[in-house]
């Protein structure tokens, strides 16, 4: 039982026990605190964590940041508005022989 007498699932006591890190520890010093629990991803960059997947300002690699309306997909810049394989978000694919428009598979 946890404090107050309720009960609580062993597998949330398991995740309050990662490790998190230290408030001034920065990645550039020691990369392994993108790893830690409630880290923002698992790369670094400029002093940051993130992840290059996903992020629009490091998308792939550090300090390559996408173009206005571009998105990060993959690590890859994409224009969600007119690609049909991430129509409106990532991996979004629109069906066969339909288009994206403004972020819509076959918008009329």
């Amino acid at each position: 039982m946890a404090d107050g007498g309720e009960m609580r699932s062993r597998f949330l006591a398991a995740a309050e026990k990662l490790p998190k890190p230290p408030k001034t520890q920065k990645c550039d010093m020691n990369p392994m605190v993108c790893t830690y629990a409630g880290s923002e991803g698992p790369n670094c960059c400029g002093k940051k964590c993130t992840d290059v997947r996903t992020d629009d300002l490091n998308c792939g690699k550090c300090r390559k940041m996408c173009k206005f309306t571009y998105t990060c997909c993959g690590g890859k810049c994409v224009d969600i508005n007119f690609d049909k394989r991430h129509c409106g978000g990532c991996n979004n694919k629109c069906q066969k022989g339909v288009l994206c428009i403004y972020g819509m598979c076959n918008y009329a």
